[in-house]
């Protein structure tokens, strides 16, 4: 069952209640928003909410997901390799907090500010090329993914299949890098120590960190062009159909939340403090949702202290962007209508 589902260009994002939540309580209406829109897919991807390694995985769209995962709604390519490459996993890093010495993937902090590639086309081919050599990998080993990723940053394997597969990699995110437009960047890997100030240094096969540095900077910078650009395109009341009408067509024009990296450190691997206001989370995802949500309903997928819930809430109804129905408990919240 779903409790939340997130637009951004043509990729829904859902998470999933347990199955065992379904069994005992049926399809809630969200569960049926959620495979009305993968319905017309045989796969998906999916990756867990906190984990050892960012890796996303294809499962069948038929399948009822556990509250441990996030469903990508979408079988392109071009999407996973996207996801899949060091330049998302920087951001990741950049943006999102740990559990113990596990990396979490917050929605709310690393995909919506996310500035994928404009085109993605040249991406699917080394893409797929990839995921086929680990799937192959994994099932010749017997191995599951944590395990077989293990291997593959580890420096005194070396057998032909991993060589083969770091090799698929680094194909994948060369793709990627040219699909950015960012040419000039050296796409090469390494094994090197790495820590994310949570846990003791591990080896990683990696970028070397002045280039992960500039990734990082770059990715800033196309984000914050991004949000600019939003910002100065503000609809009329009388352009607003026909601007939420485009806005599920297009693979551009999508709602991008403005990060800075020049943020203390307390913004950077390690920390639990959140990247952004409140407020900003809040509109970020009532923008893509377009509906009567409840507190709690927001609150379940935008990561934000509750103790902000109030000044931000207030906040945005004071200068008009939300609206309020209800009172208390019986509270519900949406995107102005003119907004």
């Amino acid at each position: 069952a779903v409790n939340a589902m997130i637009y951004m260009r043509n990729i829904t994002i859902t998470t999933a209640k347990s199955a065992t939540y379904l069994e005992n309580v049926g399809y809630t209406s969200p569960a049926e928003e959620l495979y009305k829109e993968i319905s017309g897919l045989e796969e998906v991807f999916v990756t867990c909410f906190t984990s050892k390694y960012i890796v996303f995985e294809k499962m069948p769209a038929s399948m009822i997901f556990s509250n441990a995962v996030i469903v990508v709604g979408s079988d392109e390519w071009s999407i996973f390799g996207s996801l899949q490459s060091q330049f998302h996993e920087i951001w990741v890093q950049a943006t999102s907090s740990t559990l113990e010495t596990r990396q979490r993937y917050a929605l709310s902090d690393c995909f919506y500010t996310f500035p994928f590639p404009a085109d993605r086309t040249g991406i699917a081919a080394a893409s797929e090329a990839y995921y086929r050599e680990r799937r192959r990998a994994m099932q010749e080993r017997e191995f599951g993914l944590t395990k077989l990723m293990n291997d593959f940053h580890c420096p005194s394997h070396s057998d032909p299949q991993i060589i083969a597969l770091r090799d698929a990699y680094i194909a994948m995110n060369r793709s990627v890098s040219v699909a950015y437009g960012w040419n000039d960047l050296d796409i090469e890997f390494d094994f090197l120590e790495t820590g994310n100030g949570n846990s003791e240094n591990e080896t990683r096969f990696t970028l070397r960190p002045k280039l992960r540095e500039e990734i990082l900077r770059r990715l800033s910078e196309l984000n914050r062009s991004r949000s600019n650009e939003e910002a100065n395109q503000i609809p009329t009341a009388k352009a607003t159909a026909s601007v939420r009408a485009a806005r599920a067509r297009s693979a551009i024009n999508v709602s991008q939340i403005e990060l800075s990296f020049d943020a203390p450190s307390r913004n950077r691997p390690g920390s639990t403090a959140s990247v952004g206001s409140a407020a900003d989370k809040i509109v970020s995802y009532l923008k893509w949702r377009r509906s009567w949500l409840s507190k709690s309903e927001i609150l379940a997928y935008v990561d934000i202290p509750d103790g902000q819930w109030n000044a931000a809430i207030n906040d945005l109804l004071a200068r008009g962007t939300v609206e309020r129905q209800g009172e208390r408990r019986g509270a519900r919240y949406r995107m102005s209508e003119s907004d």
